[in-house]
């Protein structure tokens, strides 16, 4: 804290990922003026949409192409509390055609590979962390990407991964506070849904909810996509840091 303080005193400029976080700082004691709201990017070029007739993890995961998967990649920490996608998934065990895909690593990778095996959750698979270059293929994986956060941690955090999940063509479900500025941003653009954190009930319905909405998952897909390349693209972000450093 002391270090963090003395940064504080010290920098003429700030960076920081959202509208919440920037907050958090200016509770802190940073002028306002000082902070520059910039998000993290995704790669929309490399990272686009792949159709499940092209995708080949599909078939080195001996995956069938006609199911519903709603897919987690990423981190398995702390901040991301990975027990509510399990709990999830438990009340998930009687929706057949419902799989839930960890890609994961991290502190708790081990926490959850126990779970599943001790608790004979069979919805469930998971993986390591595939390479970068593959990221379109993983979240092309799946009707939908799991973005499950802390209750509060908006104020500190937030996941890169979900732009590369919408520009993969993909509408995520993010556990999120209502009244947030991803909330709104959701609620405005329609490119997902939200549910409280730390609510595997409510995750569940969620994910229920889009396997069975009128809406087809194409056009959230497109919302999404459409999204990361109007907010989140990498050309945006590097002129938003040259304005800002100009």
């Amino acid at each position: 804290r002391r270090m963090e303080q003395r940064i504080y005193r010290k920098n003429s400029a700030f960076v920081t990922l959202s509208e919440d976080m920037k907050r958090t700082l200016a509770a802190r004691g940073i002028e306002e003026h000082k902070i520059a709201v910039i998000p993290n990017w995704a790669d929309t070029e490399s990272i686009q949409p792949i159709p499940r007739e092209k995708n080949p993890l599909f078939d080195e995961l001996n995956l069938s192409r006609e199911g519903f998967y709603a897919v987690y990649a990423g981190t398995l920490g702390i901040l991301q509390e990975p027990d509510v996608i399990v709990d999830a998934a438990k009340l998930l065990l009687n929706e057949s055609d419902i799989r839930i895909l960890i890609f994961g690593g991290g502190a708790l990778y081990e926490h959850v590979k126990n779970r599943i095996e001790r608790e004979g959750i069979t919805n469930i698979l998971l993986f390591g962390l595939y390479p970068a270059e593959r990221v379109a293929e993983v979240y092309s994986l799946g009707n939908a990407a799991l973005v499950p956060l802390k209750k509060g941690a908006t104020r500190y955090a937030m996941p890169s991964k979900t732009w590369s999940a919408l520009a993969a063509g993909r509408p995520v479900i993010v556990c999120v506070e209502p009244g947030s500025e991803w909330a709104r941003s959701i609620e405005h653009e329609s490119y997902g849904v939200c549910v409280n954190p730390g609510e595997p009930q409510e995750l569940a319905d969620a994910i229920v909810q889009l396997h069975a909405s009128t809406v087809p998952l194409e056009e959230l897909g497109a919302r999404a996509r459409s999204y990361a390349c109007e907010h989140a693209s990498r050309a945006q972000a590097t002129r938003a840091y040259f304005d800002w450093l100009a």
